[in-house]
């Protein structure tokens, strides 16, 4: 939007305004997430042919069980670093996987994928059933609807 027809804005236009930039912000950040997933998808780690057992490390990411090139080339289109490359896929792949219910609502644009993401990081070392509890009681906190804790939890 032109400066000047920002400035023609009422107050309640402004905030208008900016809760759909938000939006958008949101719509887009979990698209990315999506996309980083469905690239992981395309580029699995070749670890179950015979000859991965002789390739060199570099044709591997161990972080996130996706080609390094491929890693490296989704990198450099987001316009990132590899490493940052591999971190984003790394949080999409554990949000899907193993945090469902915050990854639903990153997709219904009810969670900011950045909060999602710093979640991801956090629960990768842990285990599933602990990943599990941990998605539950975030999707609690963070104001989702859905706070019911499995009875096998409590």
């Amino acid at each position: 939007m032109a400066i000047e027809a920002a400035e023609r804005l009422t107050p309640s236009g402004v905030l208008a305004e900016l809760r759909a930039c938000d939006l958008a912000e949101r719509a887009a950040s979990a698209r990315r997430l999506e996309l980083a997933c469905l690239w992981a998808d395309l580029h699995p780690q070749l670890t179950d042919l015979p000859f991965a057992s002789t390739a060199g490390a570099e044709w591997f990411d161990e972080g996130v069980a996706v080609a390094a090139d491929a890693v490296a080339e989704f990198a450099a289109v987001h316009g990132v670093a590899t490493g940052d490359g591999r971190r984003l896929i790394a949080a999409a792949v554990q949000l899907r996987d193993r945090l469902p219910l915050t990854w639903e609502h990153v997709l219904e644009l009810r969670l900011p994928a950045w909060k999602a993401e710093l979640l991801a990081h956090q629960t990768r070392p842990l285990g599933d059933p602990a990943s599990g509890w941990v998605d539950a009681q975030w999707v609690c906190w963070a104001g989702g609807s859905a706070c019911v804790v499995p009875r096998s939890w409590r």
